[in-house]
């Protein structure tokens, strides 16, 4: 058996089949396209036909109905019942004798069936819109596919030197690779160079592989360095690309910004993650603007103050690739700086008002001791009844001497664990006759405190007594309610009595502002102050002639306190 030899693979022959394969190639796809035509075509009759005939029986149907119907007035009345229940967009109805009348509204590009009836003739319009499409929808096929046809053998004739030329080259730079050995022919010659090509890129890819595999070891442990290091922050971390999207957020990130599942907000813009919020405004602003924050507050909507600097990152040539945020939850800290400059604040009125009951407390005994001298000589009653009047006002202006030091004095605690149902109930019942019909009730469960029991008693029925005076102002139906919750330890009270202006409310919290005519103004101070050593707050809302709500928040037991 002779076997023939492999014929020689030059430039023409390759050339020549190069250009066979496309005709054929483009001739199969012109007949193809002209049978999906057809086809097409075929379907656009087959729909158009279709339609027609629908919209013909629907009309023939609504005459028959209208035909049944007798008189103008009746046929008027049953036109949109038959056009509703056809699906007609549009029918007039003239009558022999009469006006026109129609229903519906006709469509600009519709089709119009007339039909006559006993009383006069009915035009039945249908929305043509979807049979047009369809037939514009063929015609814009056919044009698209035919200029698609023509341009494609028109590129195809432009464009096959082009397609044919590399592999000439191919050809030509083969040569530059190795030398053909004596007999060889050019399609063995042009193998046996690729595959020799082939083995050197596979031992350069196994060399590139190893280093690589070397630089993701190198990134894994980076990777894995940041994450430690972002998990391991107290602070809040945000990386944000350039297109304000995030990136990655830390554990301390989402418990700052109320975020529950990372894997959520990775990819969203800092409004869609963080919602339109006051920090989500701020970060986004400086992301945009490229711009560093250092120590920048920001007050968030739920009056959280949180504490955000950004540094943006850019290349070596200067091209933004995002930026990183850290931030903090300054509240705790700026509460507590709030509760030293009301203590200090505490502190620096009682060392005033101590220094002022002193001089008012000596200069009542002598004025007492005088007045008391004075009645002891036989005077007359005129006389004697001022000079009692007089001692009366220095009685009680030394009353309010001896509150106002009460409420200057230093005060000791003396901790222990405080029970406050127990001690809210006990003042409850100490200020039952004081009440008299107003009623007072306590709600909720009870929790403890480490606290001075006494101090706390007295600065709850300061409250409660408030509470209990401005009910009694309102008259019939005075109540208060005074309502205790655990968690945050929460004492609560509230009474439907003449209320309070909000304007009014810081100076309530001062000495000797009392807005009853019969008190001092010693009460809410003196409360404040205790709820204050105590480490806890005491805030006071209302509305005049709407009632008032005074909320005492404390800190909870050590031995409740959550781990």
């Amino acid at each position: 058996m002779v076997s023939r030899a492999a014929a020689p693979l030059t430039k023409i022959s390759f050339r020549r089949d190069i250009k066979y394969f496309l005709a054929v190639y483009v001739g199969f796809l012109v007949v193809i396209i002209l049978i999906l035509l057809l086809l097409l075509q075929a379907n656009t009759v087959d729909v158009s036909d279709a339609m027609r005939e629908q919209w013909n029986d629907t009309a023939n149907a609504a005459s028959t109905i209208l035909s049944s119907t007798a008189g103008d007035i009746d046929i008027a009345a049953r036109l949109p019942e038959v056009r509703l229940q056809y699906g007609i967009t549009a029918i007039d109805y003239l009558p022999l004798n009469g006006r026109p009348f129609r229903t519906g509204n006709a469509p600009g590009d519709s089709v119009n069936i007339t039909r006559s009836i006993p009383t006069g003739k009915a035009i039945f319009r249908f929305d043509a819109t979807r049979l047009h499409l369809v037939e514009r929808r063929f015609r814009y096929t056919a044009a698209i596919s035919m200029t698609a046809t023509v341009i494609g053998t028109l590129l195809l004739v432009a464009f096959l030197p082009r397609v044919v030329r590399p592999i000439e080259e191919m050809l030509d730079d083969a040569r530059e690779l190795g030398e053909r050995r004596a007999g060889e022919d050019e399609q063995s010659y042009l193998i046996e160079t690729f595959r020799k090509s082939i083995a050197t890129l596979k031992v350069q890819e196994a060399e590139l592989k190893q280093l690589h595999d070397m630089e993701k070891m190198r990134a894994d442990e980076l990777e894995l360095v940041a994450a430690t290091l972002t998990r391991t922050l107290t602070s809040g971390f945000i990386a944000v690309d350039r297109e304000s999207r995030l990136v990655d957020i830390n554990a301390a990130g989402r418990e700052i910004l109320r975020l529950v599942d990372k894997g959520a907000v990775r990819g969203l813009t800092i409004e869609e993650a963080l919602g339109e919020t006051a920090f989500a405004r701020v970060l986004g602003d400086a992301v945009r603007r490229l711009g560093t924050l250092t120590r920048h507050e920001v007050v968030n909507e739920d009056a959280r103050v949180v504490g955000l600097s950004t540094v943006p990152l850019l290349t070596i040539a200067g091209e933004h690739l995002g930026m990183i945020a850290l931030f903090t939850d300054l509240s705790p800290i700026r509460a507590l700086e709030a509760r030293v400059r009301e203590l200090q604040t505490l502190a620096e009125l009682g060392e005033i008002s101590a220094g002022i009951a002193h001089e008012f407390r000596n200069a009542l005994s002598t004025i007492l001791g005088y007045v008391k001298l004075a009645r002891r000589v036989g005077i007359a009653p005129e006389a004697d009844a001022r000079l009692r009047s007089a001692e009366q006002e220095a009685v009680v202006l030394s009353g309010a001497v001896d509150g106002l030091l009460s409420f200057a004095r230093p005060m000791a605690l003396d901790r222990h664990r405080v029970e406050i149902r127990e001690v809210v109930d006990d003042v409850v019942d100490r200020l039952a006759v004081f009440a008299g019909e107003v009623r007072v009730e306590v709600r909720g469960d009870s929790f403890a405190v480490d606290g001075d029991a006494a101090l706390i008693s007295r600065a709850i029925e300061n409250v409660i007594r408030n509470a209990i005076e401005s009910a009694h102002e309102k008259g019939v139906n005075g109540e208060v309610i005074v309502e205790l919750r655990s968690d945050p330890p929460v004492l609560e009270i509230r009474d439907n009595g003449s209320g309070v202006d909000p304007a009014d409310i810081p100076r309530l919290f001062l000495p000797f502002q009392s807005q009853k005519s019969s008190g001092l103004g010693l009460g809410l101070p003196l409360a404040r102050k205790v709820i204050l050593l105590h480490g806890g707050s005491i805030r006071l809302t209302g509305t005049p002639g709407a009632g008032a709500t005074l909320t005492i928040e404390l800190v909870p037991s050590a031995a409740e306190a959550p781990a």
